[in-house]
């Protein structure tokens, strides 16, 4: 199994070299999300439905690392709940 995992992994990676032309939906989230960075001076993560993308996709900037996640299953749930508090300008 890992060896399929391994094969098409490499294929991805030759189509990527071979094939700039082609775009992907964690390409564009990553450019609105840097963008929004320098724009706000904030932001964490974004994710597709946040511009209109019906995609399950989500980008994140943590650590000066821009990462993907492309359909994605939550494998765990906080018992706390996380509050969004308005910033006052």
């Amino acid at each position: 199994m890992h060896e399929i995992i391994k094969e098409r992994i490499a294929a991805f990676n030759r189509a990527l070299h071979e094939i700039p032309e082609v775009k992907y939906v964690g390409d564009q989230l990553g450019k609105v999300l840097l963008h929004y960075r320098e724009v706000a001076g904030i932001g964490r993560g974004l994710a597709a439905a946040q511009i209109g993308l019906r995609k399950a996709v989500f980008v994140t900037f943590v650590n000066d690392t821009l990462q993907t996640f492309i359909n994605p299953t939550v494998v765990e749930k906080s018992p706390e709940t996380n509050f969004v508090i308005p910033l006052k300008l």
